[in-house]
């Protein structure tokens, strides 16, 4: 199923809304998408996996994201013509990743450990994982959220694990 299904959730910069349904269209032609508006808060030295936003409003403490729900089966695979799942949902990824948004964290994963750790903070977080003796002792949150080894080998770039 996960290759034939797509279960995308992210939250991008509301600049770019446009460009961000255009490049589902290319890569999941899927419809409805979810969209809604959120703001993102800037929570000064206590950020945590979320980075602080770049670009707050005008005296304000925030930057407008929106969230984007891609959910369903391809249009490609529902006319039983090849589709790639793990290429698109990379490139969408790698998008969302580049506009400075972020892929929630129960949708599909087929991000690296290093684009994972580029797209997230994890400066808190490790330190939260020292200090609670939480190191070997439970997983790291992308052991928690990536597919299983064997569903991905071959499929993405040599420093996946």
């Amino acid at each position: 199923m996960l290759y034939k299904h797509v279960a995308q959730d992210a939250i991008i910069p509301m600049e770019n809304l446009i460009e961000s349904i255009d490049k589902c269209h290319e890569w999941f032609e899927i419809y409805p998408l979810l969209i809604f508006p959120i703001a993102l808060f800037d929570h000064g030295k206590h950020e945590g996996l979320q980075r602080n936003p770049k670009k707050l409003l005008p005296g304000r403490k925030y930057q407008m994201f929106f969230d984007l729900g891609v959910y369903g089966v391809p249009e490609r695979v529902r006319e039983k013509k090849p589709w790639d799942a793990v290429k698109n949902t990379r490139a969408f990824e790698k998008f969302v990743r580049d506009v400075g948004g972020y892929t929630l964290l129960y949708a599909d994963i087929f991000m690296t450990r290093k684009e994972f750790r580029q797209m997230l903070n994890h400066d808190l977080y490790e330190k939260m994982r020292v200090k609670y003796n939480a190191v070997g002792a439970f997983p790291e949150v992308y052991e928690k959220v990536r597919p299983e080894k064997w569903l991905l080998k071959g499929l993405l770039p040599e420093d996946a694990e």
